[in-house]
């Protein structure tokens, strides 16, 4: 099982008003992830030297927090939730991330994580195609019928799963390189 969970909730139905304005509504998220992101950024420079020289990253309880406020933010403005996200990673929301901490870190993965990334890159880049072809569909999908079709959120998940894991693995939240296997026994549940 891979250490870096994606919890997810579908729910059906979604309002149709929110859904049309998302992409307005998500501004302040997208103006606030920019300013928390680059803290992160500088933070992530420092955690990075200090993993390399320690073997753990002494900042990874800040990198998770943004790891799992960034997702939120993700999920809100591609329609895989119609819950306004509140500004911070605390609370509970109907998708959330659990990266499993681990007592060490690889040094040598860290210093050469970069490189080691790209391919995960690349797959993720071809892959955020298809999340951003679902979420079109289910916006128009939402707009007309009020509905979120089971099988476009599942392609949005999937594709956030992987994100998450590639962002998680980035930010050395995890040693564990990111897949796309099928999530662990009830971090996906279904609301109808």
């Amino acid at each position: 099982m891979h250490p870096v969970q994606l919890k997810a909730e579908y729910v059906e139905r979604l309002g149709r008003g929110s859904t049309f304005f998302r992409l307005i509504l998500v501004i302040p998220h997208i103006i606030w992830i920019y300013v928390y992101g680059l803290v992160a950024g500088i933070l992530w420079a420092v955690a990075w030297v200090a993993t390399v020289i320690m073997g753990r990253n002494p900042l990874w309880g800040f990198l998770n927090g943004f790891l799992r406020y960034s997702t939120r933010v993700n999920a809100y403005g591609n329609l895989v939730t119609d819950r306004f996200p509140s500004f911070g990673s605390g609370g509970d929301y109907p998708i959330d991330v659990e990266v499993a901490r681990p007592a060490s870190a690889r040094r040598l993965t860290v210093f050469f994580r970069g490189i080691l990334v790209l391919p995960a890159a690349v797959a993720s880049t071809v892959l955020g195609y298809a999340g951003s072809s679902a979420a079109v569909a289910i916006w128009l999908w939402v707009v007309f019928t009020g509905r979120c079709p089971k099988g476009l959120f599942d392609i949005s998940v999937i594709v956030m799963r992987f994100s998450v894991r590639l962002n998680a693995y980035m930010l050395l939240l995890t040693d564990a390189y990111p897949s796309v296997d099928e999530p662990a026994p009830g971090t996906m549940t279904t609301v109808a």
